[in-house]
């Protein structure tokens, strides 16, 4: 598989952006959707605030990503909605998901996406995929997590 690094892309659209820390860093053109205000925007992001399974997408993209954000949905709505989403996903484009691990504590909170449901949905959406795990430590809280990053290029 091709380099899945963000860097390069063009197009990218970000579902569940926070406060767009991870963004500041990505050159490209963005779309930024979340929930909450995030204020002002850098010239290079395009901030939508509401839910990313119910903004209307119209444009194709070379990167979707979604970090920390898909989870907050029920496993009934991401099964209706992801697909639709990910239409929008050009040929040669990537998908990266990252969330937590199912050994973390933040998963009996939150729907569990480190589970064969979820892998079997993106097979049938997009194809095959990377699968790598990473302990991260979170500043905020001051401990670590466990997490899993999918990747998978559009065919």
């Amino acid at each position: 598989m091709a380099d899945t690094s963000p860097y390069f892309f063009m197009r990218i659209l970000d579902l569940g952006c926070g406060d767009l820390n991870e963004l500041n860093e990505v050159t490209g053109e963005i779309t930024a959707i979340d929930k909450k205000n995030i204020g002002t925007a850098a010239k290079h992001i395009t901030f939508i605030q509401g839910d990313f399974f119910e903004t209307e997408i119209t444009e194709d993209f070379d990167l979707i990503r979604a970090h920390y954000s898909l989870c907050f949905n029920t496993r009934e709505k991401i099964e209706k909605k992801l697909p639709q989403l990910l239409k929008h996903l050009k040929t040669g484009g990537i998908l990266e998901i990252k969330d937590f691990h199912t050994s973390d504590q933040v998963v009996k909170k939150r729907t569990n996406l480190y589970d064969s449901w979820f892998f079997n949905l993106i097979k049938q959406i997009i194809g095959p995929y990377q699968l790598n795990d990473e302990k991260v430590f979170e500043q905020e809280h001051g401990h670590e997590h466990r997490i899993f990053i999918l990747r998978a290029k559009k065919m």
